[in-house]
């Protein structure tokens, strides 16, 4: 029982670093997004 408890811990590490890495991937391209709005408008001038 302890080995399953083990592994469950485990897996919930590897969730939450996935969880992370979601969240920061999704930060980056929000901000990408803005840029290239950014950039598109500045070449319509």
């Amino acid at each position: 029982m302890e080995a399953c408890n083990t592994v469950e811990r485990e897996l919930d590490k590897v969730l939450s670093k996935f969880s992370d890495i979601n969240d920061q991937a999704s930060a980056v391209l929000s901000e990408l997004i803005s840029d290239m709005g950014i950039l598109k408008r500045q070449l319509e001038e």
